[in-house]
């Protein structure tokens, strides 16, 4: 469960003795995915303008409700390379003072990170930056008179249209419209949404229908052991595969690299070599980090041995968990028994 009401619900089952539960920090986060090789997000300072436009903590606070936090990159609050900067690692990690001191330099640096604080002003001027100047008519845009934003593209009038496919019956989804519906009319872009169901928007997640919409509102997890290098390829066959937002981007691509290339066992430089990936993400933004999160997981009382956070996945903490009441292994005849039952 991420949503509040649901955690919040779950948790009065448990103290009415209906259920158990796990929680677990969360190796992922949610995230506006952009389309980088096509439409207005081809272009950074429109990514950066939008960036400006959402308000990421109030919708971590509305959605997770103090179960989340902001992410402002591509990391979750469950991997160990973000909780060793917090310094919940400390006894693990640091064996001197010297250490103690180069770890507080990469969480210094890291602290950094552009927040995007909801700026519509700045959001504007990053526009106007990259062209976006004209009004429907070829003239200067009057802000307070024009509603869109227009640029000359190869020739054409273009409008700054932002294209949102957005899941049915989405509490966070319809919260993110509810806040950046005013502040895009402000800045001047015109958003028109589709609302999808989940198949049609995981259908052009995976690029198996042609190029639509510029956005779409989801979340990811990240394996326990972390490579972006697939996701931010900048080869050809992997556009639609591994890298679904057809960002390409040398330096980016480089600094991921880099990170697979760290000797194992070495974990100040791999953590140095994740901050300086952070940082560059954080500045190029191929999709918009919003709240990284707890997850709580409820389950029947009958479930035990169950340790999500332990194992690399909630499914595999499913296989070796056991079912049913009586001692380990029992799970798999009480399974047989409720089978046969239904």
């Amino acid at each position: 469960m991420v949503a509040a009401e649901n955690i919040l619900e779950g948790m009065n089952l448990v103290a009415a003795g209906a259920a158990a539960m796990e929680n677990y920090p969360r190796l992922g986060l949610g995230f506006l995915h952009y389309t980088c090789d096509n439409g207005v997000f081809m272009s950074q300072n429109v990514r950066q303008a939008v960036a400006y436009l959402v308000d990421t903590p109030k919708l971590t606070q509305e959605f997770t409700a103090g179960f989340g936090i902001p992410s402002y990159g591509y990391y979750g609050v469950g991997q160990w390379m973000y909780q060793a900067l917090m310094g919940t690692l400390n006894e693990y990690i640091i064996e001197s003072e010297e250490d103690a001191a180069k770890w507080d330099g990469l969480a210094a640096e890291f602290s950094t990170l552009n927040t995007y604080d909801v700026d519509v002003a700045h959001a504007k001027r990053l526009l106007i930056e990259d062209g976006w100047t004209l009004n429907e008519k070829g003239q200067n845009y009057v802000d307070g008179t024009d509603t869109v934003r227009y640029k000359q593209i190869d020739g054409e009038l273009t409008p700054l249209k932002v294209q949102w496919g957005k899941l049915e019956d989405s509490f966070a989804a319809e919260t993110l419209h509810e806040m950046i519906a005013e502040p895009f009319g402000e800045a001047g872009i015109l958003l028109e949404v589709d609302v999808l169901r989940y198949e049609d928007l995981m259908d052009y997640f995976y690029r198996t229908h042609e190029y639509k919409y510029d956005m779409l509102y989801l979340a990811t997890n990240f394996i326990s052991w972390f490579d972006p290098v697939p996701v931010f390829s900048i080869y050809e066959e992997h556009i639609g595969i591994t890298n679904m937002t057809g960002y390409r981007d040398e330096e980016l691509f480089a600094l991921a690299l880099d990170m697979r290339r760290t000797e194992p066992g070495n974990l100040y430089e791999y953590e140095r070599k994740w901050v300086a990936f952070q940082k560059a993400f954080n500045e190029k933004l191929p999709l918009l980090p919003i709240y990284t999160n707890v997850y709580f997981d409820f389950h029947t009382p009958l479930l035990t041995g169950y340790y999500p956070n332990v194992e690399m996945s909630f499914p595999v903490a499913l296989l070796n968990a056991t079912y049913g009441n009586g001692p380990a292994g029992a799970g798999a005849a009480a399974q047989e028994d409720m089978v046969a039952a239904n």
